[in-house]
């Protein structure tokens, strides 16, 4: 049984109330507006994040992730309203199909993950993506970017600091259905401004750019500087990013270590590459990466 709580003391509760402590989470959003007591439960959370999102905003997700990290989190799964989990169910073939055709159809073989290496970036989103502890500090949602963009550009930059924790980027095999929620196509068009025209711009930014600190919270932080003076994000977003941090700090969450990798060796870098899907292939070749 939950206890009542009075929503008016203020002074007495300051912090999210969970009663489970597991190493596993699911993080959800919904296009569905929160109801007055969610977002009464949210004014009361502890973190200074919180000041800075809007409601309505997709960027809400943040406090998600930081009640979980809280409460155990190892493990984050993503996911929106709209995408449902696949079942393991087997299909068969049926008899009438001609054995000469069998040769093309493979029952139960899945294709291997693929994992991207340093230089290397691809675009994905939050709706069906797990996140492993070490990687947390990067599930910052950007909050001065457009609702379709924001989780785009976060994967981007996150992507350039898993090269100097020796982490990697792994696609593999869709776990889930997504039953489209209603939405006009043209309206996505619009937000998505930002990935048509600037994202071949914003991965040759990362690609050349280095920190001069032993820390990856500090190097996260002198990113964000950096990033809103090159004009991709706006100036107030490096003081959303320091509550970030701040916030991670405040639910226990130990930052990992920088390792030596190619990205901290260049000598030992062939080749510097981007797929860019959402922009194609014309953008990279104005840039300096050669076709792969």
């Amino acid at each position: 049984m939950i206890p009542s709580i009075n929503r008016h003391s203020r002074s007495i509760i300051n912090d999210f109330i969970c009663f489970l402590q597991e190493d596993k989470w699911i993080v959800v959003t919904t296009i569905f507006y929160p109801t007055k007591a969610i977002i009464e439960q949210q004014n009361i959370l502890n973190f200074r994040i919180l000041h800075y999102l809007r409601y309505g905003s997709y960027a809400r997700k943040n406090l998600g992730y930081l009640i979980v990290i809280k409460y155990g989190a190892k493990i984050i799964f993503e996911s929106d309203d709209d995408n449902l989990l696949e079942t393991n169910d087997i299909y068969l073939l049926p008899k009438i199909v001609q054995q000469k055709h069998l040769d093309i159809f493979n029952l139960i073989e899945i294709n291997p993950p693929i994992a991207l290496e340093p230089f290397t970036f691809s675009p994905y989103n939050t709706q069906n993506t797990i996140t492993y502890y070490e990687a947390f500090w990067g599930l910052y949602l950007p909050i001065t970017t457009r609702f379709r963009v924001c989780d785009i550009w976060r994967n981007f930059w996150i992507q350039r600091f898993l090269w100097d924790i020796g982490g990697r980027l792994i696609f593999g095999k869709s776990s889930a259905k997504q039953v489209r929620n209603s939405h006009s196509f043209i309206k996505d068009m619009d937000d998505e401004y930002q990935l048509y025209h600037q994202s071949g711009s914003f991965v040759s930014f990362l690609v050349s750019w280095s920190s001069s600190y032993n820390l990856i919270s500090k190097g996260i932080a002198q990113l964000a500087k950096d990033i809103a003076q090159a004009g991709f994000w706006q100036s107030n977003k490096v003081d959303i990013m320091d509550a970030w941090l701040t916030d991670l700090h405040s639910v226990g969450y130990s930052f990992p270590s920088i390792v030596q990798t190619p990205s901290s060796s260049p000598a030992s870098i062939v080749q510097k590459r981007a797929a860019i899907c959402v922009t194609g292939l014309a953008e990279c070749i104005q840039e300096a990466w050669a076709p792969t």
